[in-house]
């Protein structure tokens, strides 16, 4: 029996000893399970801030494209404007270009005017004179 009784002894021992083992080893998979939960923490952390920041990121980008749409719709008001009064000076131009027509006109009327005037008074001043 010390025979066996040495062999449980020893059975025991590393029995032991591999449950020290296992029992080590399970330390170190919860200190490792830890380290992972919070790197995990951190990860969510960092993500929820970066989701964030993407957000502060995205209203920003639309507030920007709001005040480049509202800066071209500025541009493009005075262009109309622009347009329009170019399109009134032409319209001047060409109305100045018809009194201008109808200056000549009576320009001409009053050339014959004065000239049938002239006539009338040579004429006048021959039938005065015989």
């Amino acid at each position: 029996m010390t025979e066996q009784a040495q062999l449980s002894f020893t059975i025991a021992g590393e029995t032991q000893d591999v449950v020290s083992q296992q029992k080590d080893r399970s330390a170190q998979i919860a200190t490792a399970l830890n380290e992972m939960a919070y790197s995990i923490q951190e990860v969510v952390k960092l993500s929820g801030s970066s989701a964030s920041s993407a957000n502060e990121a995205k209203v920003s980008a639309e507030g920007a494209l709001s005040l480049i749409e509202q800066m071209v719709a500025a541009i493009e008001r005075p262009s109309s404007t622009i347009e329009n009064a170019m399109q009134d000076i032409k319209t001047l131009a060409q109305s100045s270009q018809d009194i201008g027509a109808v200056v000549a006109v009576f320009g001409n009327i009053s050339e014959q005017t004065n000239l049938l005037a002239l006539n009338a008074t040579f004429i006048w001043n021959q039938r005065i004179t015989r």
